[in-house]
């Protein structure tokens, strides 16, 4: 039903109502602008929220975005899990205008890239955790992330992580941008390599998604960014090329040294195979004192429904 639901609701470019909110209390300014969005903090009866805009340049582009994102919409709706950011629903930004505003709770602690440039010495593990708990949720919903990276996971009050925005990023850029461009418009130090170097597989997968999920660990277990030693997004790209998953950085690099032996043997094992189908996906986590705790077993499908 959920599926069906999605679908008429993408054709006729409609949401239910009440999935439209109405009532927020805008400032005339973004606070953050994103990759594909403009972002407000606003106020409303259920709290202070985060309304994303998204940035629609050309005209011609709105029917086929928004056809996209109302089935993106529906799905997020119904996900319930404490470790995917809730979604409160749509918002008309002008009468005159079909602006597609995403609202959803705002989290001030901000994005988990940001949490921790603020918090260093915070163990990173229990967040990491999180994250596999949400995507593992995601994955067993049948929805790929396809842009999974630490400023795409937000950290509530209580210091917990979810996840956001999945399949937001691949919708915008593959709808905004003609398919010739959508490869390099991708987030590249994330990315699988066959979505940077397989002409027939741009689709985001459960596979592409446990390659971004290992540069995430990376990123927080390290505090760098995956493929940091490359100066050009044309380095990191020949990096995917060849094969070459991100180097495990000396002790003199590292911004935060949380990365053991254990973990990174984890992500250069079932993380960062170059066949897809050879990376293991998670299956459900589990309780393994002092070593990043996943489970995992053979792959058997990869396909997204995104």
């Amino acid at each position: 039903i959920l599926h069906l639901l999605c679908k008429l609701t993408g054709r006729a470019q409609v949401y239910p109502n009440r999935f439209v909110l109405t009532d927020i209390e805008l400032p005339a300014d973004p606070f953050q602008i994103g990759g594909f969005a403009d972002i407000y903090q606003g106020k409303h009866k259920l709290g202070r929220v985060c309304v994303k805009v998204i940035r629609v340049i050309e005209r011609e582009c709105q029917a086929q975005l928004l056809m996209a994102f109302a089935r993106e919409i529906i799905l997020w709706a119904h996900m319930s899990h404490e470790n995917v950011l809730p979604f409160y629903g749509v918002y008309a930004f002008t009468a005159s205008t079909q602006k597609i505003c995403l609202v959803s709770p705002l989290m001030d602690n901000g994005s988990l890239r940001e949490y921790l440039k603020k918090n260093p010495a915070i163990p990173r593990l229990p967040l990491v955790q999180d994250v596999v708990n949400g995507l593992l949720y995601l994955h067993q919903s049948k929805i790929v992330h396809g842009d999974l990276k630490a400023v795409n996971v937000v950290v509530s009050d209580d210091g917990r992580a979810l996840i956001t925005d999945f399949g937001l990023s691949y919708i915008a850029m593959t709808t905004l941008m003609d398919s010739t461009k959508v490869n390099t418009a991708l987030t590249l130090n994330w990315t699988a390599p066959e979505l940077i170097c397989d002409e027939t597989s741009t689709r985001p997968t459960k596979a592409s998604d446990i390659w971004s999920f290992g540069c995430l660990c990376y990123e927080v277990f390290t505090g760098l960014f995956p493929y940091y030693q490359y100066k050009s997004s044309g380095q990191v790209v020949l990096a995917l090329t060849r094969g070459q998953p991100p180097k495990r950085p000396p002790p003199e690099d590292l911004a935060c040294d949380q990365l053991d032996d254990r973990i990174w043997e984890l992500l250069v094992e079932a993380c960062w195979k170059i066949e897809p189908r050879d990376r293991l996906p998670i299956s459900h986590p589990y309780d393994l004192p002092g070593i990043l705790s996943l489970t995992l077993e053979p792959v058997r499908s990869a396909g997204s429904i995104l």
